[in-house]
């Protein structure tokens, strides 16, 4: 506002030199000046006109990578591209999908597992465009094997343990297999009850490592132990 009211004192002032002089070259720049500053003045009222807001519904897991969603609108971040967003948790990725496909929901974030299993029996109207939680699970071991373990091939033979069907289960499984290792003959994995289990698990030496989430990769650093591989480094951007 400020600089608009000093650019039409700025033409108004070029106006009356204009008025005592007379000449060609100062009507021009006059003519110019007040031209300039309609168009800024246009532009200033129309930024100031409200956004029409694209309104989009957004179904998640009680997971903590949906944290960003709650940072997004905190932050204003979804206005500034355009966007209402209404946030609506549900109570498993099976019932969260289900919505989705329904129409209820604009786009969803839920757990590796439900949408592996969809793919896997040939789904195709779903779309998998991001990874929210493409480092939110990881494999952790005690310090001293910490980059042992960094190399596939040096699981031959070593206990893996697991909570059935979580992110880190399907993402860490797969890529044992990407390297070459039979899942039956060559690892032993063992199924386990929750990621807390598994940390007390790796810190009493039942098993090697252990494939846990956030924020339960925190709780095992804390504990002493380290986290050797995140299950980004080998399913980029996964679901």
């Amino acid at each position: 506002m400020k600089k608009r009211f000093f650019a039409v004192l700025t033409a108004l002032a070029l106006a009356l030199t204009a008025c005592g002089t007379g000449t060609a070259q100062e009507e021009k720049t006059v003519t110019e000046t007040s031209a300039a500053v309609q168009a800024e003045a246009e532009e200033t009222s129309s930024e100031a006109e409200p956004k029409e807001l694209r309104k989009i519904n957004i179904g998640y897991g009680a997971h903590l990578g949906c944290v960003l969603y709650f940072i997004a609108q905190e932050e204003g971040y979804f206005n500034d591209y355009g966007i209402e967003a209404e946030l609506t948790m549900m109570d498993d990725s099976a019932n969260g999908i289900a919505a989705l496909k329904s129409g209820k929901f604009t786009l969803g974030s839920f757990g590796s597992n439900e949408a592996f299993s969809l793919i896997s029996q040939g789904e195709e109207e779903l779309t998998v465009f991001g990874g929210q939680m493409h480092e939110g699970s990881g494999l952790i071991t005690l310090p001293e094997n910490a980059e042992y373990f960094k190399d596939w091939e040096n699981f031959r033979g070593k206990t893996l343990g697991m909570v059935r069907m979580s992110t880190g289960d399907i993402i860490f499984r797969g890529a044992l297999h990407r390297a070459g290792l039979d899942l039956q003959e060559d690892v032993n994995i063992v199924e386990l009850g929750s990621a807390p289990e598994v940390i007390e698990s790796v810190k009493k030496g039942a098993i090697d490592v252990g494939a846990v989430w956030i924020p339960q990769l925190a709780n095992a650093e804390a504990q002493g132990l380290e986290i050797t591989c995140l299950s980004g480094e080998v399913a980029p951007n996964h679901p």
